[in-house]
């Protein structure tokens, strides 16, 4: 019950982090609203631990304006990818060069990290997360858990060796693979005049 409420915690967390974001759908150099839209409207949680038999309801509402303009511009973001992709610097990466104007974008590497939310202080290790969120992108395939859903298929599996009538016998895995259209084409790290590292990234067509 502790871990239950420590996701909840998290849960909450995130939506009050997005019930204060506000964005804009532009399309082709024009914005579709005058004024930002929230990205979440209402939010109805509740932190207490669950009576026996009862499960705590949460319910985000979005608003109306930012759907509408979602609706009419749908090459902004395709709900179907972000649900594939995983948590973190590959979804956050997603979202933002899906809103370039452009085939070609360049950022510099601290400033990229910070928006995909890689905080660690070590150089390298940031690099090393950016480069693994852009192959994801770049691939178009991600192994995800399947949690709630069995994906075994009777005969499939990891080969585990075979019985004693030399039938083979495999451990059934939740875990399977997903795919989406590449949004990236190609990427590269340089280091600018000013010793500053930069990242280039290239759009898919």
């Amino acid at each position: 019950m502790v871990n239950n409420n420590i996701s909840l915690r998290r849960l909450y967390d995130a939506l009050e982090a997005l019930a204060g974001t506000t964005i804009r759908i532009r399309e082709q150099g024009v914005f579709d609203v005058e004024e930002a839209a929230s990205l979440i409207g209402r939010r109805v949680t509740s932190l207490t631990v669950p009576q026996a038999g009862k499960r705590a309801d949460w319910q985000v509402q979005i608003l109306a304006t930012l759907m509408n303009a979602m609706q009419r511009f749908r090459t902004f973001i395709d709900f179907r990818t972000l649900a594939v992709l995983p948590n973190g610097a590959a979804s956050h990466l997603y979202l933002l060069l899906k809103s370039e104007a452009g085939r070609e974008t360049e950022w510099p590497v601290a400033r990229l990290a910070e928006i995909a939310g890689l905080t660690s202080r070590s150089g390298s290790h940031v690099k090393a997360k950016l480069t693994e969120a852009l192959e994801v992108l770049v691939c178009g395939k991600v192994r995800k858990s399947a949690r709630g859903k069995a994906v075994h298929t009777e005969g499939k599996g990891v080969a585990m060796g075979a019985d004693k009538k030399g039938k083979p016998v495999f451990r059934s895995t939740n875990r399977q693979t997903l795919s989406f259209s590449p949004l990236v084409k190609a990427f590269t790290f340089r280091t600018d005049s000013r010793g500053q590292e930069r990242l280039k990234i290239t759009l898919a067509d």
